[in-house]
């Protein structure tokens, strides 16, 4: 494998590594939630009412989870298929560092589909899209320069004669009886 193929497909695992550690979601509590939150803390009777609320008021309003928080076995199946990618680049498998690109796009986008939580205060942040951008990085890498198999040879003729050279029919008429 060319050595930028190998570079751009290790640089694509790097990418996919470090988005690990990138915000992937965000739980926002804004206005919204605080209020619905507010109206359940009402309904507790009183000291227990006043806990929660006082509780509600040391809440974060915005919270933003990496992949490695959020994800429970998807973050492990990014970092192996990254690693399987980059060492197989420096294997020389295109093919097996093609497998593992897929199956990095493949978790990134079942993880995007499949955020934890409720949509409405939930939201998708650019670490999953970094993610993404470095599985493609490793596909396209691994697959710039792939040649197509071989067109295999025509099968042999074998209803015409092969011709023979002239050695051969001299030797053949030295042997003949007549």
């Amino acid at each position: 494998m060319p050595e930028s193929r190998t570079c751009a497909v290790v640089a694509g695992a790097a990418v996919v590594i470090g988005s690990l550690w990138t915000p992937w979601y965000a739980v926002d509590f804004g206005p919204a939630a605080r209020n619905a939150i507010g109206r359940q803390t009402d309904q507790l009777p009183g000291v227990f009412g006043d806990f929660a609320r006082q509780l509600l008021t040391l809440l974060p309003s915005h919270i933003e989870l990496t992949a490695w928080q959020a994800l429970e076995k998807g973050d492990v199946a990014l970092l192996v298929c990254a690693l399987a990618a980059c060492f197989a680049a420096l294997l020389g498998r295109v093919d097996v560092a093609a497998i593992a690109g897929v199956a990095v796009a493949g978790t990134t986008v079942v993880e995007m589909l499949d955020r934890p939580g409720p949509s409405q205060i939930v939201s998708l942040k650019w670490g999953p899209w970094l993610a993404l951008a470095g599985a493609l990085l490793i596909v396209g890498a691994s697959r710039i320069g792939a040649r197509a198999a071989p067109k295999p040879a025509a099968p042999p003729d074998w209803s015409r004669p092969t011709p023979r050279s002239t050695a051969e029919a001299d030797a053949e008429r030295s042997f003949a009886p007549f």
